[in-house]
């Protein structure tokens, strides 16, 4: 998952000429060439004229004013200029390619690919051979595995894509993006994937469901998860996540973990850990999208960047530091509520066609239109509680 910049960490994908430090305001940044004879800029012709023009190209690559990283600013005769093409030549050529190259750097960890197969493979396997085999319940839908394996996807893109690398090294935006798949996307889609019968298999053991109870209450969940989004991202541990493989891992761990917590108050799909009432369910997304905006305004509108590693990483896309940052706040301010939105609006409409359901049927309208068809439903044609594995309640109780 690499580092910003060399923060700390080991695994490079790509590393910089080995040029001194230099700082230019208040980051370092290579310096290749170094002048401080204080001359004036006389203009430019030939080869010097060319060296000129890529060596802007790197002034604005890195972000840096011209002249900031100790160019001569001064007519070069042709023989000089010709001596120094080969390190402009090569600078230019190397920041354009370690930009391409990104979209190569696929983080191919032995334990994190393990993982990753242990879940889809424990998956096909229980709802597959497992199942048939000991008859641990009714077959899984395809919907129900299309979820399950859109979650999984998603997951996996967010920790084995570029999308890591570029997060890790380059652009606090990207890592944003990353969160946002691994804590928003991925838990929803994978609990909508599971059956009733497999999550009620870790649930049998009484000490199992009391903590997953427990966890799984609405005030509990809310607080835990919202609570560790917003620690995560207190710079002094920001930068430690950047600085120490371990610490990083348990970061995306908490993430997914108390993520899918966070969900189960919704899409629980186990009566063991029962849903909230859609109602109280509207409310919940609503309340649970306020810190998400605090937390993107709050780096939206910082007037310094926040995050050390990233103030002295290669710039990429022509991002400074403080911008690449309000991007990542206007990430988690925007895009990161849309899948609680999602989940509000069909929540809402739900509750609202429940109560419509409700008041007709208080209304004897129901038994109007079954008089209209001439015949009344028979007990027969509803089904019976014991067919629906005792989620359907008794008529009386309903009415």
């Amino acid at each position: 998952m690499g580092t910003a910049g060399g923060y700390g960490r080991e695994r490079r994908r790509w590393s910089w000429p080995r040029c001194s430090p230099s700082r230019v305001s208040g980051r370092s940044m290579p310096r290749c060439v170094v002048d401080a004879s204080p001359v004036r800029s006389t203009p430019y012709s030939g080869m010097a004229w060319v060296a000129h023009t890529i060596r802007g190209k790197i002034d604005h690559s890195l972000g840096a004013p011209p002249g900031a990283l100790g160019w001569r600013e001064r007519a070069e005769p042709e023989s000089e200029a010709l001596a120094m093409m080969p390190l402009t030549l090569a600078l230019a050529a190397h920041l354009d390619e370690h930009v391409s190259n990104l979209w190569l750097a696929w983080t191919l960890d032995p334990t994190l690919l393990i993982g990753l197969a242990l879940i889809l493979g424990v998956y096909i396997y229980a709802i597959g051979p497992a199942r048939r085999r000991w008859g641990l319940g009714e077959s899984v839908s395809r919907a129900q595995i299309i979820y399950f394996v859109a979650g999984w996807a998603t997951l996996a893109l967010s920790l084995v894509s570029p999308l890591d690398t570029l997060g890790d090294e380059y652009l606090f935006s990207a890592h944003m993006i990353q969160h946002m798949l691994i804590a928003v996307v991925a838990p929803p889609l994978l609990l909508l994937g599971i059956p009733r019968w497999l999550a009620d298999l870790p649930l049998r053991a009484v000490s199992v469901r009391t903590v997953a109870r427990w966890l799984a209450n609405p005030i509990v969940a809310f607080g835990v998860f919202q609570a560790d989004i917003w620690l995560w991202h207190a710079p002094t541990l920001y930068d430690l996540t950047l600085a120490s493989e371990p610490v990083h891992i348990f970061e995306h761990l908490t993430f997914l973990i108390f993520g899918i917590f966070y969900w189960l108050p919704i899409l629980s799909p186990t009566p063991l850990i029962p849903r909230i009432p859609r109602g109280f369910a509207v409310l919940y997304l609503f309340v649970g999208c306020q810190p998400m905006v605090a937390l993107g305004a709050l780096l939206t509108f910082a007037a310094n960047p926040l995050y050390t590693p990233y103030i002295d990483a290669p710039r990429v896309w022509g991002l400074s530091p403080l911008g690449d940052q309000q991007l990542g706040g206007l990430i988690m301010w925007l895009p990161t509520n849309i899948p609680y939105l999602i989940a509000l609006s069909v929540a809402f409409f739900q509750w609202i066609g429940e109560h419509d359901r409700a008041e007709r049927a208080a209304a004897g309208e129901f038994d109007l239109e079954s008089d209209g068809i001439g015949g009344e439903v028979s007990g027969a044609a509803l089904p019976a509680p014991s067919e629906m594995g005792g989620a359907i309640a008794p008529t009386s109780a309903v009415e």
